[in-house]
């Protein structure tokens, strides 16, 4: 599967397994790839080698099911840079002994038909023309609903997809997160899958107790530094609600730049108060955009800060997220915090402290990606919030945003319900707040 890099444009990451009977001591692992022209030709190929220090495994025991032992396989994170933006390449991930060479160009030419492409983004300074699309939801699962929203997604074929935590609901069992990517590897393959992790990827160790084994090692994002994971209490369950421990830097909150936007992905399972290392991480990032150049600022975070259902209220670490980071949302004009936690779909209008402000920041909560629609019951049935826009309990869905230019966006939500799987639920042009005087 992709991931983008730190600037879309130039940067990929390419992340695959091989089973744990190749171990990097004995087998090399390296990317081949292409920049792809007019003729499909094979021009000058590329090869990029795995680094043996840098390759994942793990073992894990879950915590209530103590008879699964879990043994991983490897997992290859390659980073790919120097790229030409808005460029379709063409790849072969390549295992094979130590002591065996593999000539680049050769390998490319016998096996071009087994290979898989991707397109990086353009570049900031790109002309609005392109129409840079990407694609959000959350609490997909791999069972039918899932299916049919990654379906819909594949057809749609955006630059990136934002994933707002709640991966692959193993309950327990950790070979769900590799059936998980076997299900979506056709569509993980081409385009870039940027998640934030959810309480059900916290899933702790059932014997240490470390939390995040089946997430961090899986993922390649455009890392600050090395993940710092701590350790829960005995009794932890593997998807807690009201909770949060240690899980910094890594795969747990990051940015990246793709085409006129900055993008920042926040880890709602980690402190986030006032001095703590995420919300330090978030004045650093905020206080360095240039919005000249992006001129769009979404994050992306698993627990909603605005909730319009009964469930997942008044949780503590979104209370915390909410109290120390709410702030800085509104001060630097974050145009849309995309979240998931509730199966259900909410957009609200701008909003700063409960009320309605148009230099504030918009609020979707996007949970419904797949899971049998659970019809949470609204937290004011009859009169909705005043800050909020639009809900619905009952499907499932996608949304997607296309960014028009430096002050416009087109914002659709797309259903995926069996039955009305492709459906424009709803349209909307939003408005870059950051030029509102």
């Amino acid at each position: 599967h992709l991931a983008a890099g730190k600037d879309a444009s130039t940067g990929m990451a390419i992340s695959f397994a091989v089973p744990f009977d190749c171990h990097p001591s004995t087998y090399s692992a390296a990317v081949i790839y292409w920049l792809e022209d007019d003729k499909n030709e094979i021009g000058r190929v590329h090869k990029q080698q795995s680094d043996p220090n840098r390759v994942r495994q793990y073992n894990n025991t879950p915590t209530d099911l103590l008879d699964e032992f879990y043994v991983s396989p490897h997992f290859h994170h390659i980073r790919i840079d120097r790229l030409e933006p808005r460029s379709k390449y063409n790849y072969l991930c390549v295992v094979h002994m130590r002591e065996d060479e593999v000539e680049p160009q050769q390998f490319a030419k016998k096996y071009q038909s087994f290979a898989r492409s991707f397109q990086t983004a353009p570049s900031s300074s790109t002309s609005f023309s392109e129409n840079f699309e990407f694609a959000v939801l959350g609490d997909s699962g791999s069972g039918s609903g899932g299916r049919r929203t990654m379906k819909l997604i594949s057809k749609a074929r955006p630059s990136l997809i934002l994933y707002a935590g709640d991966v692959a609901y193993c309950a327990g069992r950790s070979a769900r997160w590799d059936h998980w990517f076997e299900v979506f590897e056709e569509l993980l393959s081409s385009i870039p899958l940027m998640p934030v992790p959810g309480n059900h990827d916290v899933e702790p160790n059932g014997v240490t107790y470390e939390l995040f084994p089946n997430y961090e090692p899986r993922f390649a994002m455009p890392q600050v530094k090395d993940a710092i994971i701590g350790f829960g209490e005995k009794g932890l369950t593997h998807n807690p609600n009201s909770w949060y421990g240690v899980y910094d830097y890594g795969n747990a909150f990051y940015s990246f730049v793709a085409g006129p936007a900055t993008f920042i992905h926040l880890n709602s399972y980690t402190s986030s108060k006032v001095g703590s290392r995420q919300h330090e991480f978030l004045i650093q990032t905020l206080q360095g955009v240039d919005r000249a150049k992006t001129p769009w600022v979404f994050v992306v975070a698993h627990c909603p800060l605005y909730n319009p259902y009964s469930k997942h209220n008044h949780e503590i670490q979104t209370l915390m997220m909410k109290e120390a980071m709410e702030p800085l949302f509104i001060e630097h004009r974050v145009n849309i915090v995309f979240s998931g936690h509730i199966h259900a779909f909410s957009r609200s209008k701008h909003v700063a402290n409960g009320k309605t402000e148009n230099t504030a920041p918009i609020y979707i909560i996007s949970g419904d990606g797949g899971l049998k629609p659970a019809k949470v019951p609204y937290h004011s049935p009859d009169s909705p919030e005043e800050w909020l826009s639009s809900r619905d309990n009952e499907n499932n869905s996608f949304g997607t945003v296309r960014l028009l230019n430096s002050t416009h966006a087109y914002w659709k939500r797309i259903l995926s319900t069996n039955g009305v799987a492709g459906d424009v639920w709803e349209e909307v042009v939003f408005r870059n707040q950051h030029f509102v005087a």
